[in-house]
């Protein structure tokens, strides 16, 4: 099993030129994976995922992902083609073996104005179905969307109180 990745201090930009559902960082199926001072411009679909396989609140057999962190990022311009997703983009069980959450998503920055997703649905943090045990808190986000965080109804995420939105 793949465990104690870090991911720190990568300029990620233009990728799928091609390929328009490029994702600029991803991870599944690991655990004790850090993604910290990454900044990642103008990718098509996402800019951070974190896991896949709807093993979520409801399934017991999601062992495969625990203890993991998105932090101090920088994300510029992430959906400009894709219209489901997020700049951070959640799917699976995150289990807790050593911390509190199974992931924690913190203090990232998330520019949408200066390339808008082409649809207004979802959030620039969206987490889809199975999506569990995470933590979201202080992020700062500038988006034109309705809403900054979006969590599909069989989620189970936390957010703290101190969490700032910047919406224009």
């Amino acid at each position: 099993k793949v465990s104690e990745v870090l991911i720190k201090n990568n300029l990620i930009s233009s990728v799928g030129l091609e390929f328009k559902g490029s994702i600029g960082i991803e991870f599944m199926y690991a655990n004790n994976v850090s993604i910290q001072h990454n900044e990642i411009y103008d990718v098509p679909y996402i800019g951070i995922s974190a896991g896949i396989g709807w093993e979520g609140s409801w399934s017991d057999n999601s062992t495969s992902m625990a203890d993991s962190e998105i932090i101090h990022n920088k994300i510029v311009g992430a959906m400009s083609v894709a219209k489901e997703g997020g700049s951070i983009y959640t799917n699976n069980r995150h289990n807790n073996i050593k911390k509190k959450y199974g992931l924690i998503i913190s203090e990232n920055y998330i520019d949408e104005l200066s390339n808008p997703p082409p649809s207004r649905k979802q959030a620039p943090i969206h987490h889809d179905e199975g999506s569990d045990n995470i933590l979201v808190k202080k992020n700062i986000i500038e988006t034109t969307r309705p809403n900054y965080i979006w969590v599909h109804k069989s989620c189970k995420i936390e957010e703290a109180c101190e969490k700032l939105k910047l919406k224009l």
